[in-house]
């Protein structure tokens, strides 16, 4: 029987993306990869005429780029089918796949209201995208009286490169130091989320204690490496690569693009750049929220004043007044009890380990509280529930 072969021509679609921007595509575009389409990229983080002169020299069925507006009009003069992504810039005859900017600053701004402080800020650079960004965050903070402060990253101070630069840190220092404690503040970046964690380092500000620090998902590799994680609005990067390559496929086999799509972010990953108890619970609740949350932690008094952003004072007069001896005394209560729970659970572990993991600075601390509070020695204790757990089994 004859063999015949089928010679089916792959369309060849280029990728104008900066490198964070291919990061961000490329994992919706790979379920395109096959017998029928290719990708090449270009780098736009080159100058116009390389990147038209690559452009030229390839010469794609279809282009996917993002929202450029030095590129936009040299690359919608090629006639070709096109669709932009990520980015909101809308082209009468072209394609664009964006997500919901607004939403995105609405988002952020609400997760800070939830957590609870009670100032806001926000800090990005002043493209059409982070504008939408800032209006939106900047108006749910306004309905709910709070005036939103705005620091801009330049387009000489912005570092495209994803690289720090101590001038940038050094300005935000004396912004911050301008403004009143208790902030929410969105950075529209990995860059800018950076330049804030160093500025607060800098003026020993304590995040997410005294600043709540909260960021859109970059989807790079720098977003992991910064410490404390940060907390994220969460864009649905896959889906946006999904949906442009499809259209853009769509184009380049005659099918008319008339609209646009937009993809809404799929909601906050609450990080520990956020993670506040809210204010609006009461004082000596939320000492409590923290002490239980942090029970392996060797805290004291003044650690835990820090993290209310309280006088020691204040928050010893909070505890008289609901009826307790005092916050110190109430937190050696729990660590005790939670050390009990431990030990029932598993009457293996050791002093040494209910010790460490209880936040009990040693054993002797541990031994002497337990035979103050419940009349038996710890060790004693112990060796009862083990022999019990012998006889049962």
């Amino acid at each position: 029987m004859p063999e015949y072969q089928v010679n089916i021509e792959r369309k060849r679609i280029a990728l104008l993306l900066s490198p964070l921007n291919l990061q961000r595509l490329a994992p919706g575009l790979r379920g395109l990869v096959g017998p029928l389409c290719e990708f090449w990229h270009i780098n736009t983080h080159q100058d116009e005429f390389r990147v038209l002169r690559d452009l030229e020299r390839w010469n794609p069925d279809g282009i996917i780029a993002e929202a450029d507006p030095v590129l936009m009009e040299s690359v919608v003069s090629l006639g070709k089918p096109l669709v932009f992504a990520p980015g909101e810039l809308v082209v009468e005859g072209f394609g664009c796949v964006s997500v919901d900017e607004r939403a995105i600053g609405s988002l952020a701004a609400e997760h800070l209201l939830e957590r609870g402080y009670a100032g806001a800020a926000f800090v990005g650079h002043d493209d059409p995208m982070e504008v939408l960004w800032r209006d939106s965050f900047c108006s749910v903070f306004s309905k709910a009286g709070i005036k939103c402060s705005v620091w801009g990253l330049t387009g000489r101070s912005y570092a495209r490169n994803n690289e720090f630069t101590g001038t940038l840190s050094r300005s935000c220092v004396r912004w911050l130091e301008r403004l009143p404690p208790g902030l929410g503040i969105f950075a529209s970046s990995d860059v800018a989320a950076r330049t804030v964690v160093e500025a607060c380092r800098d003026l020993r500000i304590e995040i997410p204690e005294q600043i709540g620090l909260i960021t859109s998902e970059d989807a790079s590799v720098m977003s992991g490496l910064i410490s404390p994680a940060l907390s994220q609005v969460c864009i649905p990067w896959v889906r946006i690569g999904q949906e442009a390559g499809q259209l853009v496929l769509r184009m380049i086999n005659g099918s008319e693009c008339t609209h646009r799509i937009q993809v809404e972010p799929t909601g906050v990953r609450a990080r520990e750049s956020t993670q506040r108890i809210n204010c609006s619970s009461g004082l000596v609740e939320k000492a409590i929220s923290i002490m239980r949350s942090e029970l392996s932690v060797r805290g004291n008094l003044d650690w835990l004043c820090r993290n209310l952003c309280v006088s020691r004072r204040r928050l010893e007069r909070e505890f008289s007044t609901k009826g307790y001896s005092s916050p110190m005394a109430y937190w050696l209560d729990l660590r005790l009890e939670r050390a009990r729970e431990l030990l029932v659970a598993d009457p293996s572990k050791t002093i040494k380990e209910l010790a460490s993991s209880c936040g009990f600075p040693n054993v002797d601390s541990l031994s002497g509280r337990f035979k103050r509070t419940y009349g038996e020695a710890l060790r004693d204790f112990r060796m009862r529930l083990r022999g019990t757990y012998r006889d049962l089994s």
